[in-house]
């Protein structure tokens, strides 16, 4: 393996970790998104995974041009999440930010990230909104979902609610103990840190779209879908029994199976699961009464996304039917989370620290292929 690192005094307040594999199409767009930070006191380390198109030559460029770019150079190829232990064990900074080699970061995100973990010392990782742009840099959906600390818990009982390459987490947890990916897991390696860090410290989303995210066939969540939702699946489980009480754990594993691996809904696994909600919902509104509302709206798109779209119950009349009947008190909670979704409506949020009003977008990315 090989390294090319700058002599530098100077301890930035945060290290960019990018792993790079045949990446040269938009390496530059994404190294010169992080280079052009208002916060200017970063490293960016990247980890070249034995690439053999251009990126090694790009690379190099832009170590001999910028002190603050460190390139280490895999011999053979290790996969994302390795190299990026290669990159976090050199990292210097009190705080890691995630970057992929194909996206775009806006110029405010690391000001605005590492501010707050600086603000906050009780959060441990934020993430933040996005949009979601394709190979050729065509933007599709631009996503906002603001959350605290108990909103991120919640939703990874179901699923990873942090885009990894938009993540920003201090490098120790509390005890000193230097933050890295399980290598022993084949996928899905950033949601079992996610949910790892949040047994240590709050997360959060802010509310900010501060990234663009490309999406396209080679995504690991596009090759790879069946066996990173049954690894996502043991993770969401490992979540349900670390913050459930016993009497609730297991109660939810019938809406997990359809939610994540499309098992087939019946009319006993929609009784059964709609009843489980109701009393994990209970148990959480108790805890949580200010969260009710969203609580509410969340839980009745899983359901939906469960038993009627994975699970197949619009395809099944009396399905259907039962959702219906079953889960009645959830239709209306649907309906607002859809107006959610479609922008009709301003999304329902729990309280959260620095929680800003979402502003009309002023960011453009300078990424050529989404301006033409």
């Amino acid at each position: 393996m090989t390294e090319t690192r700058p002599v530098t005094d100077q301890t930035p307040s945060v290290s960019v970790v990018m792993a790079a594999y045949n990446s040269a199409r938009h390496l530059r767009a994404a190294v010169d998104s992080i280079l052009g930070q208002t916060l200017e006191t970063l490293e960016l380390i990247v980890v070249d995974d034995a690439s053999t198109d251009d990126t090694p030559h790009i690379l190099a460029e832009y170590a001999a041009a910028d002190p603050r770019v460190i390139v280490l150079r895999n011999e053979t190829n290790l996969g994302p999440f390795a190299s990026g232990n290669r990159g976090l064990a050199v990292a210097r900074a009190p705080i890691i930010a995630r970057m992929d080699a194909d996206d775009i970061s806006d110029p405010t995100r690391l000001a605005r990230q590492v501010g707050f973990l600086q603000a906050h010392p009780d959060h441990i990782l934020v993430g933040n909104g996005y949009r979601a742009i394709d190979d050729e840099g065509r933007v599709g959906v631009v996503k906002r979902k603001p959350m605290d600390a108990f909103g991120v818990r919640w939703i990874m009982r179901f699923r990873c609610p942090i885009e990894h390459p938009g993540s920003t987490f201090r490098a120790h947890l509390p005890d000193g103990t230097p933050v890295r990916y399980d290598e022993s897991r084949p996928i899905a390696q950033d949601f079992e840190l996610f949910a790892r860090l949040t047994e240590h410290g709050k997360a959060a989303i802010l509310p900010e779209v501060l990234f663009n995210y490309r999406t396209h066939p080679t995504n690991i969540s596009s090759t790879r879908t069946g066996e990173q939702r049954r690894i996502s699946l043991d993770i969401a489980r490992s979540v349900q029994a670390r913050d459930l009480p016993p009497e609730l754990k297991g109660r939810l594993d019938g809406v997990l199976e359809s939610y994540l691996l499309g098992e087939a809904a019946t009319v006993e696994r929609v009784r059964a699961g709609v009843a489980a909600f109701d009393a994990v919902l209970a148990h959480d509104i108790a805890a949580h009464p200010g969260a009710r509302r969203w609580l509410m709206r969340q839980s009745a798109a899983i359901l939906a996304e469960a038993f009627l779209r994975r699970g197949g119950g619009l395809r099944n009349p009396r399905i259907l039917l039962t959702f219906l009947v079953t889960a009645r008190r959830y239709l209306g909670p649907l309906i607002m989370r859809q107006l959610e979704e479609s922008g009709r409506l301003p999304s329902a949020v729990t309280s959260f620290p620095d929680m800003t009003e979402v502003q009309a977008e002023t960011w453009r990315p300078t990424d050529t292929a989404v301006q033409r």
